[in-house]
Parts: C-alpha cells; sequence; structure tokens
C-alpha cells in the first residue's frame, strides 16, 4: 500500500512524519515522500488539516493506524473544504522513527506550497534560552511560525521581539522565574513576526539553568493569535455596543435570572437620578414597586415580555450627571419601562433586558389632553359625556346613597339678549365657581350644556341629606355679582334626585330634570 501511495499519480499531496502522540515533527530523511508532496512539520497534528467536524474521525484513524499500522479516511481538507480527500497514516516507526500523514486528493500544487503551509502552519514552537534571556535555540517550528531563519536570533535577547506594551510584563514574568529553580511560569505576550507584525502567544518557561542535563530556560510558545484577535474582536464589539448604547435616549439594563446587574448604560443613572443601576434600586425609585416586581416575576420566570408605565420617588440625592432640571422633573415624573425576556437555545429564560424612558414631559401632555378632552373651556366643569361617565361609575355601588342636581339657571337668555354672551360668559364662570365652592372634593359637577348643570354627589345616606344639601346650593346663587357694569342676583332651579338601590344614570337624571322643571314653575309667577 505505501508503495502505490509514493508511486500515484494525484495530482497534489501533503506529507508529514508525525511522533507517538500524533503530533508532527520533523520529516526524516528516509522517509520516502512522493514526488509532489507538500511537507508539513512542527507543532501541529493530522486534526489541523481537515475541517473542524471531521476532528473525530482523524482521532478515530489515528487510533486505528497505532493499533494495526495502518489507517486511510475520507475527509474535507481545511484548505479545500468543498472537495473530498483522503487521509493515510502508516506506521514507520521501525524504519523511519515516525509515522506517515498522507493527504491525498487535495488541489494543493507544488506551485501553491506557501499558501497551504501558511493554512497549516504550527501553533507550538520550543526555544531555549540562557539566564540572561538570550536565544540559544529554536525549532522549524519557530520559524514557521515567526519567519526568523534558523540561526537569525541566536544571541540576542527574547526581549528584542517582544512588544513594546508587554516588555515590562516579560521581564517581571522571567525575574520571578529565574530566581526559582525548576520553576515553570506562564505569560501571555506579543512577539515580532519577521515582516514586523505581531503575533500573540502563551509563553511557559521552565527554569532548567541549573539541571545537569539541561543548563538553559525552556520556552514553549504557544501561538494563540487567533484567540486573542477574537478576543479583541469581542471587547472591540462590547466598546462598540457601550458607545452605541451610551448615545441612545434610553437606559438600558440587562440583568440575569437571578437579578444581578450584567449592564447598564450611562443613561439609566440619569434617569432613575440613582447613582446605582440594579433591580433593587429601581424596584426602589418607583411607586409601584409590587407592580413591577411581579412583572419582573413573570419575565424572568415564564419569559413574557411586558410594558410598563410607572411614576418615579423622587430621590433623596440625586447624582451629579443628573441635569434634567425642567419644571417636569421637579414635579411628578413618570418612566416607561419595556421588559423583554433573554432566553437560551432551549427557550428558558436566563435574563430579561430593561429600557428606560423617560416620559414625563408625554405623560403630563397626554393628561393635558385627556383634561382637555373631559372638561368644559369655559366654566372648568366636567363635559356631558365625562360626568355621566363618573355618575355611572358611583352608580356601581348605591349602598352609601348617591344623589344628582340638575340645575338650569334662570332667565339666562335675558342677560345674554340684554347684557352680552361676555355677560352670560362671566354668569355661567360664576355658576361654576359657586359650585365648586358649596360641593365636596368627592363631588362632580359638570356642565351638560348652555345654562344646565350636573353635579352629582355620592355618600349622601339619605334624601333629607341630599335635599338640605341642593338647598344649601340653591342659596348660595343668590349672591349677588356685577355683570356689564349692573348688579345682578343670579337665581336657578334645581332638581334632587336620590337613590339608595340599583338604578340607571338615564333613569336617575330623567328624575332630576322632571324635578327641575317642577321647581322652575313653581318660580314663575
Amino acid at each position: 500500500m505505501l508503495a502505490a501511495l509514493i508511486a500515484g499519480t494525484a495530482p497534489s499531496r501533503a506529507a508529514a512524519a508525525a511522533g507517538d502522540t500524533g503530533v508532527f515533527v520533523p520529516m526524516p530523511v528516509n522517509m520516502a515522500l512522493p514526488a509532489q508532496a507538500v511537507v508539513v512539520s512542527g507543532g501541529t497534528t493530522a486534526v489541523d488539516l481537515v475541517v473542524s467536524e471531521e476532528s473525530m474521525i482523524i482521532i478515530e484513524a489515528w487510533a486505528s493506524a497505532r493499533a494495526n499500522g495502518s489507517a486511510m479516511a475520507s475527509v474535507h481538507p481545511v484548505d479545500d473544504a468543498d472537495h473530498l480527500a483522503t487521509i493515510h497514516f502508516v506506521d514507520m516507526t521501525h524504519q523511519c522513527g515516525a509515522y506517515l500523514v498522507l493527504l491525498v486528493g487535495t488541489r494543493v500544487t507544488a506551485g501553491d506550497c506557501g499558501s497551504t503551509l501558511e493554512t497549516l502552519r504550527p501553533k507550538v514552537t520550543m526555544v531555549r534560552k540562557d539566564e540572561l534571556a538570550k536565544v540559544l535555540a529554536y525549532d522549524e517550528a519557530f520559524t514557521a511560525i515567526l519567519g526568523w531563519a534558523p540561526g537569525e536570533l541566536i544571541g540576542r535577547r527574547s526581549l528584542e521581539i517582544v512588544h513594546p506594551a508587554d516588555q515590562q510584563r516579560a521581564i517581571s514574568h522571567w525575574m520571578d522565574m529565574i530566581t526559582r529553580p525548576g520553576a515553570a511560569r506562564r505569560v501571555r505576550l506579543r512577539h515580532q513576526h519577521q515582516d514586523g507584525s505581531w503575533r500573540w502567544f502563551e509563553v511557559t518557561n521552565t527554569n532548567l539553568i541549573r539541571s545537569p542535563d539541561h543548563g538553559y530556560v525552556s520556552a514553549e510558545m504557544v501561538d494563540i493569535s487567533d484567540e486573542m484577535n477574537a478576543v479583541e474582536a469581542l471587547r472591540a464589539g462590547e466598546l462598540l455596543l457601550r458607545r452605541l448604547t451610551d448615545a441612545l435616549p434610553v437606559g438600558i439594563l440587562q440583568i440575569g435570572v437571578e437579578r444581578a446587574t450584567v449592564y447598564s448604560n450611562s443613561r439609566v443613572h440619569e434617569i432613575i437620578e440613582r447613582q446605582v443601576a440594579g433591580v433593587d434600586v429601581l424596584l426602589d425609585a418607583v411607586r409601584e414597586r409590587d407592580e413591577l416586581a411581579a412583572v419582573l416575576d413573570q419575565v424572568l420566570v415564564h419569559g413574557e415580555d411586558a410594558d410598563l408605565e410607572l411614576e418615579l420617588v423622587p430621590a433623596h440625592s440625586v447624582s451629579p450627571a443628573a441635569t434634567i432640571d425642567s419644571a417636569a422633573s421637579r414635579s411628578s415624573r413618570r418612566v416607561h419601562i419595556s421588559l423583554r425576556a433573554l432566553a437560551q437555545s432551549g427557550g428558558a429564560p436566563n435574563g430579561a433586558i430593561l429600557c428606560i424612558s423617560d416620559v414625563t414631559d408625554a405623560a403630563h401632555q397626554r393628561e393635558h389632553l385627556a383634561h382637555q378632552a373631559a372638561h368644559d373651556t369655559l366654566t372648568g366643569c366636567l363635559t356631558r359625556g365625562a360626568v355621566l361617565d363618573q355618575l355611572r361609575i358611583e352608580l356601581q355601588d348605591t349602598t352609601a346613597g348617591v344623589a344628582v342636581l340638575f340645575i338650569d339657571l334662570d332667565r339666562f337668555k335675558h342677560v345674554n339678549d340684554e347684557l352680552g354672551h361676555a355677560a352670560g360668559d362671566t354668569l355661567l364662570h360664576h355658576i361654576a365657581d359657586v359650585l365648586r365652592t358649596e360641593t365636596r372634593a368627592v363631588d362632580h359637577i359638570g356642565r351638560l350644556g348652555g345654562d344646565e348643570f350636573l353635579v352629582v354627589m355620592p355618600g349622601l345616606p339619605t334624601r333629607e341629606v341630599a335635599t338640605a344639601a341642593a338647598e344649601r346650593i340653591s342659596s348660595a346663587f343668590t349672591r349677588p355679582l356685577e355683570l356689564a357694569g349692573q348688579t345682578h342676583t343670579p337665581s336657578a332651579s334645581i332638581g334632587m334626585a336620590w337613590t339608595i338601590t340599583p338604578v340607571t344614570a338615564e333613569d336617575l337624571i330623567a328624575e332630576a330634570d322632571t324635578s327641575m322643571y317642577a321647581a322652575k314653575s313653581a318660580r314663575r309667577p
């Protein structure tokens, strides 16, 4: 089989010699190879020749070769993943002291050797140094990884090719190791490639200076450039994410399933006016603490997203970073919190993202618009629809007694016709002020339209109490006021309806309306 492989006519091959551990070693001079073979050696293994998904195929084939003397497997080379190749392992330890590893069927030709060897560059190299850190020797893998020719660095201090930013760390590491015979110390440093670029290594220096069989420092250098590049890329991504989130007008708070803070941007502190951002601090910062706590449980336990609008509790000490100085910030402030569950691959929640927005101005604007929609512009009383809504709410429980007063101004048309509409508006505003003065905070005053008003009075236990309230208000109307330069004494016809049993709003108002017309008829001469 070996002879057939060597004499084969496959267009391209890669060959290596492997020791008992499977790590590639320098190619023995007496190992026969195909003429077109690209030799790979130093610090790598057959696993590095194929795509990562086929690592187990290589491991099993290697184990078979160790047991049976040879093995083969179909694989996809790492430098030609779209094409199938065959890898052979042949035990030649009895002749050459190593195993032959032969990859057949790749598209690599002699002219492609440079790119292939770069793809298969070894990851581990060994260097020997004296007690002053001068290089005594290094292997072929060192040349393959860092490009320095054999012997080019002999006699030079290894510190010369260490990145300036890492030199102090390298010196501290070396001094700690060199003063401890037999000690092995590990450090991560950047080393300069012969072309001027830098590569990361994890260097394990072992102090063998006093060993009679050695007399040097043995340095195992593992190329971790890919790992460190990935770490640097991750750090750069995290920095970009932080910069982006800090630029957002919303606060971002990420928490784990145990509610510990994973990440928060600076805007969180400004919005909640606390120097520390976390779930416990946020719970203390809102008036609706129990509501937020319950929603957090739903998000973290069941993965249910939620949105809340909550009122902030004024902070005792405001962070210097919080520079908001508006009237809204000094009064009631509101925040909108969007809670979104973060899930593991299996679907179980493993945390949450909270987006916190200051919606104080929007909430105040919304409340202002709602107030305008529900209140009469001239008198400040509730509109017809709003006062009817309040009556329906009060009638949901009539056990404490509910009364309504239907009020119609007397001779209002005369005021408008004789004194002008401005005087009529003044009269309406005066009547509204009287009603506000003579009623309680729990009562609801509405303007039905024109010169008609409705007062809803909950919690009046008897009809007699309701009647007394109506008489008190009627008497207050007779206080004179000046309209268009003339003294005018207003009066009004009031109809009262009271109930302590369930009734509809329409029926109760109709009863009060009927009572009002009866009162108005009685006042006419």
